[in-house]
């Protein structure tokens, strides 16, 4: 099961590199999949069958997002171009309060 959803997330982050102003890492980021990929690459050889797997699952998720969503993003921009644009940026508005979220775990007041 947790396979399946290494491909889904893999799915989305590559959906996310098709749409201006997301990029893929932020989708890891909010996924919480950010960390994991990190170690996977940096640490590669310590275990490699362990790390190519997690690699390889978001890889062929992302690889599936981008080709089966790009024809119907583009369809759709063209089609709908205005309500796109606002799909866009309900995406990226989104997605900063999670960002935020994570870029503030663990600090502390100073005072």
């Amino acid at each position: 099961m947790k396979y399946l959803r290494n491909i889904f997330k893999g799915m989305a982050v590559g959906v996310a590199t098709l749409v201006p102003g997301v990029s893929g890492g932020t989708m890891t980021i909010i996924f919480g999949i950010y960390d994991n990929l990190i170690h996977s690459i940096s640490s590669f050889f310590d275990d490699w069958k362990k790390h190519f797997s997690m690699l390889f699952q978001i890889g062929i998720g992302g690889l599936a997002g981008i080709l089966l969503f790009s024809r119907l993003l583009e369809s759709a921009l063209n089609s709908y171009s205005f309500v796109m644009r606002f799909l866009f940026m309900g995406v990226i508005c989104g997605g900063l309060p999670v960002l935020y979220k994570k870029s503030t775990i663990g600090k502390k007041d100073i005072d």
